[in-house]
């Protein structure tokens, strides 16, 4: 990535700052809190097998994670730092029940899922990369 498009993100990051500074953050607060409203009614629509599969799965997937943290870092390549910060977001997000993000009062196994998922699959890239380099 070249040194003007990491401008131009940073740049179009202090203008969003700035309007959501001027017009208030209400109207987006509002979408976000109507869009989790209508997540949150799907999930909890999700009892039973479905939800255990998908506890069965994100819990899988965060397994595969620190496996291949721990196949990076056995190569040489920083994966520690990404290894602490992927297991804190996701036992917070698997772990109780709390009430700080957007509202919703239970554990956020979908969440968890996804970062779980996002997670391995970007340690498994950083991993086959490194290893076709060196070859």
């Amino acid at each position: 990535m070249n040194r003007n498009t990491v401008l131009l993100i940073w740049g179009l990051g202090a203008l969003l700052a700035l309007v959501l500074i001027f017009a208030g953050p209400n109207p987006v607060e509002r979408a976000l809190n109507d869009a989790f409203a209508q997540v949150q009614i799907v999930i909890d629509r999700l009892d039973g097998p479905t939800m255990a599969v998908i506890r069965g799965v994100a819990i899988a997937l965060f397994c595969v994670f620190l496996v291949l943290c721990a196949v990076a870092m056995r190569r040489g390549q920083s994966a520690l730092g990404t290894a602490i910060v992927v297991s804190v977001v996701f036992l917070l997000l698997a772990g109780h029940v709390f009430a700080w993000v957007f509202f919703l009062r239970q554990p956020h196994w979908v969440l968890a899922l996804l970062l779980a998922l996002f997670a391995a699959l970007h340690m498994t890239r950083r991993v086959t990369t490194a290893s076709s380099f060196r070859s």
